[in-house]
């Protein structure tokens, strides 16, 4: 597979045109992922019915624990998903290419929409990643009481699930606290 940049960048920019998301890569912004982030639900749309979590109030979430000054990088750590849509990780392992491409898209996406940081910036965000997706887990599906390891870390969090309009509010919001 063909993924040096500029092959990217067409790939994006195609898509974006014919899914009528924005005109181009060239118009891109971070109204326009934080609204597709709002819209897509975790754990691939899966979720129970009637319960309304989306990637966006995830990164929000995730952005507000562990060292602070990562909380930007975790907040657009999913930037590709208004895109690409949110695959499960176990789903997503058996699809290599499917990586390499969301790997390649998200420095792409982050330099369009203006991003303060760079997809290497990662920090300690895939060890809160995998605990707030654990919490989340049992937390949305019911299927138990949250773990004590995971709840530890998590002593009061309450996920919201908002609407979209309000997750594309709070998404926009944080991002404009992070900036400054």
């Amino acid at each position: 597979m063909n993924l040096n940049k500029e092959y990217i960048q067409d790939v994006i920019d195609q898509t974006l045109r014919v899914s009528g998301i924005a005109p181009g890569l060239d118009e891109l912004n971070i109204e326009v992922v934080a609204r597709g982030l709002a819209r897509e639900q975790r754990f691939g749309n899966r979720l129970p019915k009637g319960c309304d979590y989306s990637v966006a109030e995830h990164s929000i979430v995730l952005s507000r624990h562990g060292d602070p000054k990562f909380a930007m990088f975790k907040l657009l750590h999913d930037a590709t998903e208004f895109l690409f849509r949110d695959i499960p990780g176990p789903i997503k392992a058996l699809m290599p290419q499917y990586k390499e491409v969301e790997t390649a898209a998200f420095p792409i996406i982050l330099k369009a929409i203006g991003s303060p940081v760079e997809a290497h910036e990662k920090g300690d965000y895939k060890i809160w990643d995998n605990r707030l997706c654990v919490f989340e887990a049992f937390s949305l599906f019911k299927t138990a009481g949250v773990p004590k390891h995971i709840r530890k870390h998590f002593p009061k969090l309450k996920l919201e699930r908002m609407k979209v309009e309000e997750a594309t509010e709070a998404f926009l919001k944080r991002y404009e606290e992070l900036k400054k």
